[in-house]
């Protein structure tokens, strides 16, 4: 069933947002990385060079959640419930005031398949291109 569901692969759309998430992703393990290394002593940073970097990452996972919502706002009914299949969690995008989104790590919904650490499901629905080509062959 997982492969007429989700045999089709990733809709396009939703690859410059996962383009997104990848760069503030990198931005706040940068960031906990330098801020572990300036808690325990082991380098010194210019004033406000750590806290430059977590600005950057917040950015990064806003305009994540911007495009998340440009591309939620022009699809119709039966596309928005083909990329809600796609999603880890509930996408609350439209909910205006009562959004469960937050601008950082935890708070952004995640594409199923991700090898994030925040993902809260990471096991991609489909076979990968190795496994459909044996399962051809056999």
């Amino acid at each position: 069933m997982s492969e007429v569901l989700y045999g089709n692969g990733m809709p396009t759309v939703l690859h410059s947002y996962t383009s997104y998430l990848r760069e503030a992703d990198f931005q706040n393990n940068k960031y906990e990385k330098m801020n572990g290394w300036r808690s325990t002593g082991l380098k010194v940073y210019k004033t406000g060079v750590v806290a430059k970097t977590l600005n950057k990452a917040e950015v990064l996972y806003e305009k994540a959640l911007e495009r998340l919502e440009e591309i939620y706002s022009t699809s119709n009914e039966m596309e928005k419930e083909e990329l809600n299949r796609w999603f880890d969690r509930e996408i609350t995008i439209l909910n205006g005031v009562d959004r469960t989104h937050t601008i950082d790590c935890d708070g952004v919904p995640r594409v199923k398949g991700s090898k994030s650490q925040f993902a809260l499901d990471t096991g991609l629905p489909k076979l990968s291109i190795r496994l459909k080509k044996r399962e051809n062959m056999l």
